[in-house]
């Protein structure tokens, strides 16, 4: 074998493998360091995930064959009860746990006959196409290889998305708002000083750090996406473990903005400090060490 097929199943493996090796990465490296928004992430990965992915497959349908199936009724209601839950802590709780009342809407049309899953019922696109395409049926999801699956050859694969695009998304959701948080945080509280001179220089050391923030969030969102982006194509373009990508937009919006509530609950019960999972806010300093040396920080 040459070295250059070697690099080739070398990409391959990683490729297919990536969300094993992000989950163990978090893992090893969160249980290393304390990471606090680590540690949380590796737990959405944990629940978050499998009830997206679960609540996307057939066997989320509490009456499968006209009755219900109390295995089937458990996992689904928790699952979903989780997902609702942490939209609506995201949103301030409250009255936003009104979205509970979206549960209401899947299993009165399981009970009517519809054999569909849960997410189904929350996708639009999904039902249009299903007038022409079945994209829930058996046979179909059953022809999938079991090196599809997480662990391969262990399980049934999930397709609509498989487990791979869901863990992939959600890590992306969570990088995204992280991000998005660090760019849109506050300007920094100056400690005035009895020199006009020593204020006015302070500042302007204040404001180009803020402006190196925000170039620095810009930038991680930028790569994120178009790393995301591409890996989610070859995804799509090259792998047999996918179900149709049009079936699977709405899901993978679904799973990307878990991921972003996800960050957001830790955000607003914590600060941004310990919510950081990409380094940026360690990178800060007080206002009060604005006319010192810093070395290796990129305030």
């Amino acid at each position: 074998m040459s070295i250059v097929e070697e690099i080739r199943d070398l990409f391959r493996d990683t490729f297919h493998t990536l969300p094993l090796l992000i989950l163990g990465f978090l893992f090893f490296f969160g249980t290393m360091t304390s990471n606090v928004g680590i540690l949380y992430l590796l737990i959405g990965h944990a629940i978050l995930v499998p009830a997206l992915s679960f609540l996307s497959d057939p066997a989320s349908n509490i009456f499968p064959e006209g009755e219900m199936n109390i295995w089937n009724t458990l996992g689904s209601l928790s699952s979903l009860t989780i997902i609702l839950w942490t939209y609506g802590q995201s949103l301030g709780g409250g009255n936003n746990f009104l979205l509970f009342l979206l549960m209401i809407v899947p299993y009165i049309l399981q009970a009517f006959g519809f054999n569909k899953s849960v997410l189904f019922f929350y996708n639009p696109i999904a039902m249009a196409r299903s007038t022409v395409y079945n994209d829930e049926d058996s046979a179909y999801l059953k022809s999938k290889s079991g090196a599809c699956a997480m662990l391969p050859n262990t399980s049934t694969p999930r397709i609509n998305p498989s487990t791979w695009v869901s863990h992939f998304v959600f890590l992306y959701g969570f990088i995204m708002a992280n991000a998005t948080a660090i760019m849109n945080e506050p300007v920094p509280v100056q400690y005035k000083s009895n020199a006009l001179s020593e204020n006015d220089g302070k500042s302007n050391k204040i404001a180009e750090r803020v402006n190196n923030r925000k170039k620095r969030s810009m930038m991680v969102m930028a790569f994120t996406t178009i790393i995301f982006a591409l890996l989610l194509a070859a995804r799509y373009l090259y792998s047999d473990c996918e179900g149709s990508f049009m079936y699977n937009a709405i899901p993978i919006v679904i799973t990307g903005l878990a991921g972003a509530a996800w960050f957001q609950i830790l955000y607003v019960d914590c600060g941004i400090r310990p919510a950081d999972i990409l380094g940026i806010i360690q990178g800060m300093v007080s206002p009060r060490m604005a006319d010192n040396p810093i070395v290796c920080v990129g305030a």
